[in-house]
Formats: C-alpha cells, sequence, structure tokens
C-alpha cells in the first residue's frame, strides 16, 4: 500500500483527480489541525492552490456549505474546488484530499483586525445568518442539541488529572494547569449544564453558524479582504454561537470594544441573549480543554513545541482576559 502522503501519491492524486501538472509542492507547517497536513501547491500554469490532506474525514457539509455561500456571493467563504468528478474532495487509503484556491494571507489572531475589516466580517456573518438554505443542505448540518457529551469528557480528563494519573510525561505541565484551576472548571461545567438545560427547554431560534469562527479561521489577505477558512463543523444553532466569539477573548487577550462596536455595524443592531452567550462560550472552553486533553494523552505524543503551545493555550483561558471570564460576565448579565 502506498503511503498517500508520499510525494509521488500526492502528485498522482492531484494529476488524476484536477488535472493538474505540478512543480512545485511544499508542506505548511500552519499546526492547528491535528488531524490534517497541508500543502502549498504550484502548477505549471503558475496558479498556486493549497492542498489539505485529512486523515479525520470532513463531512458532505464542511465542503457543500462554504461552496453554497461562495456561489451566492459571500465571497469570504472560502471554498474547495471540484474534482473532474463533480464531488468536493478524494478519497484515498483512508484520507481526504481537498483542493483550495491559494491565497496569500495571515489570521486575523496574528494581525488583527482593522474597523473596517470588522463590519466587513459582520455583514458576512449577517449573510449567511440569514440565509435560506435548500432542505437538501439542511439535511447536512448538525443541529445543536446542548449535548452533555464535552462536558463529560472534560469532567473525566480533570478527575484523572486530579488523581495523578497524568503525573508523567510530556503531559505532566497540562495535568498541572488542570489542578491548579479546578475551582473554575468545575463552575464551568455546572454553569454550561445549567444554561444547557434552560436553553434546550426555550431554544432561541436556529440559523447556519460557521461553528469555529475564531480568529485564527479568519484569514486577512493583503488587499484588506476577509477569507473565512476551516467550515469543518457548520451548525444549525441559536446566532450566538458564532456571535459569543464577539468580544469573547478567545486568543487570551482583551478585546477591543471598539471593535465589537465595528463588527455590529457592519452585522446590524440586535438584542444579543447573555445566556446562549454564556454557554457558548463555557463550552468553547469545555470542548477545547476536552480536544487538547485527547491530543495530549490519548494520541501519538505531539512535539516538544506543540505541547507547549497546548498547555498555554488553555492556561489562557482562565486568565482575566480569557475566555472563561467572558463567559462569567455574559453569565452575570443573564
Amino acid at each position: 500500500m502506498n503511503d498517500p502522503l508520499c510525494e509521488s501519491v500526492l502528485l498522482s492524486t492531484l494529476r488524476e483527480n484536477y488535472y493538474l501538472e505540478v512543480v512545485s509542492l511544499v508542506p505548511l507547517d500552519l499546526g492547528e489541525d491535528y488531524y490534517a497536513r497541508t500543502f502549498k501547491v504550484v502548477a505549471t500554469t503558475g496558479k498556486a492552490y493549497f492542498l489539505k490532506v485529512r486523515s479525520q474525514l470532513a463531512d458532505a457539509a464542511a465542503l457543500e456549505i462554504p461552496r453554497y455561500l461562495h456561489a451566492r456571493g459571500i465571497s469570504q467563504a472560502l471554498a474547495p474546488l471540484a474534482v473532474q468528478s463533480g464531488e468536493r474532495s478524494v478519497r484515498l487509503e483512508g484520507q481526504q484530499f481537498i483542493l483550495y484556491p491559494f491565497i496569500s494571507a495571515e489570521s486575523a489572531a496574528k494581525t488583527g483586525l482593522t474597523p473596517t475589516q470588522w463590519a466587513q466580517l459582520g455583514r458576512a456573518v449577517h449573510a449567511w445568518q440569514h440565509m435560506t438554505l435548500p432542505d437538501r443542505l439542511v439535511r447536512l448540518v448538525e443541529r445543536e442539541t446542548f449535548s452533555p457529551e464535552q462536558r463529560t469528557l472534560a469532567a473525566d480528563y480533570l478527575q484523572r488529572a486530579l488523581s495523578g494519573e497524568f503525573d508523567r510525561g510530556a503531559g505532566q505541565p497540562l495535568a498541572a494547569v488542570l489542578r491548579a484551576h479546578q475551582d473554575e472548571i468545575t463552575h464551568a461545567l455546572e454553569r454550561a449544564g445549567a444554561l444547557a438545560a434552560s436553553l434546550a427547554a426555550n431554544p432561541p431560534p436556529f440559523v447556519l453558524c460557521h461553528g469555529d469562527l475564531t480568529p485564527w479561521n479568519i484569514l486577512v489577505q493583503h488587499d484588506g479582504k476577509l477569507a473565512i477558512v476551516d467550515w469543518d463543523s457548520p451548525r444549525l444553532a441559536p446566532r450566538e454561537y458564532d456571535l459569543m466569539v464577539i468580544g469573547g477573548n478567545l486568543t487570551g487577550r482583551p478585546d477591543d470594544p471598539a471593535a465589537e462596536t465595528s463588527f455590529y455595524q457592519g452585522y446590524g443592531r440586535i438584542t444579543v441573549d447573555p445566556s446562549a452567550l454564556a454557554y457558548f462560550r463555557y463550552e468553547r472552553v469545555i470542548a477545547d480543554l476536552a480536544a487538547f486533553c485527547r491530543e495530549m494523552w490519548q494520541q501519538p505524543s505531539p512535539g516538544a513545541q506543540r505541547l507547549e503551545t497546548i498547555t498555554t493555550y488553555v492556561a489562557s483561558n482562565f486568565g482575566d482576559n480569557g475566555t472563561l471570564a467572558a463567559a462569567r460576565r455574559a453569565d452575570q448579565s443573564s
């Protein structure tokens, strides 16, 4: 069996499925998706592409939703290119190959956004949240259920960290972070559970949400235009599922209040539900905690740099400028 990530297989896959003759194939170290490898591809025509090879397969919604939005004028939604067969990806030996146009850009987590760009983001989010999807796409998109799954996983990892199970090896610093913030994690789990029950009993209207609208998934191009990437978890959910990012301190740094003002100048003035905002912020911290603990302790050990990144990011949630602080503020105003 051929290695699906060896250069010859990558080149033949691009040639046979996209009719691309490649002159350059360069691995990219983007580092945020544990289950993906990424490459810059340059064809003989001189045109550049972005190739993502995933070991955890994206579902149909992750490929079809950005295509649909882009085709209907939401230019910020970066959509995958079609294979010659019409499909949006190629599957080979447990791997999924997804090809995109290559854009020269940096993440908003690094560059920040200007007031004009915040307003541009607001208009884009408003557009997809107010778009009526055809039934065939509605059937593809997961619906928010306020499930306890991530809370259960995070609670289990917390208890195992408290027991000393993870006190050996490279994962020890993360276990120390969990122990140091036991009370805050427990409070987040309890409040998320209570808010989930309340929202499930009386749910707000559901709209299309990106599902992971973090600064890392907002790319700033050199001409100032934005590209929204990684539509891996679109969801029909209360609009606060996306809006919780605005003012949510997801980078571990205080958000600029003026940024929120600029965003809503683009989105339009609304009354945000603070209980939904609090719930989705608590859940974001909890889901990240569960995912990073799994990556640290259940998967083959990541490299030293990745270990440090995970530990630093998890710890940043508990600071005065962290996402938990933003969740508590929303919770207290609900």
